[in-house]
């Protein structure tokens, strides 16, 4: 027993020694909101990182009445989105389909 969680003990050792394949972060400071995305790994899979803001306003009306100054400020987010996902290989059978078109036979 001991000595077999004294090889599991090993092999996680040496599996964290290891270097990252690849490493993606993403540090999003928005209004009132922060997207933090952090991804180490050792598997040799491209990863895609994407941020999307498609629509971000930020409005501020600023009115006097005699002595008092008041400030409205409105923002406006929709659908802020970080994704990270792996790259999804092409099946053999699609890009032999898409040669064929390109050759024009």
């Amino acid at each position: 027993m001991w000595t077999r969680g004294k090889r599991l003990w090993q092999r996680f050792k040496m599996w964290r020694a290891q270097k990252c394949q690849s490493h993606d972060s993403v540090d999003l400071c928005l209004p009132f909101c922060r997207i933090t995305l952090e991804r180490k790994s050792k598997l040799p899979i491209a990863h895609e990182l994407q941020v999307v803001v498609p629509r971000l306003e930020v409005r501020e009306i600023i009115t006097q009445n005699g002595t008092s100054i008041r400030l409205e400020r409105e923002i406006i987010m929709s659908s802020v989105t970080v994704v990270s996902s792996p790259r999804r290989e092409q099946s053999p059978i699609r890009l032999a389909t898409e040669t064929k078109v390109k050759s024009g036979k």
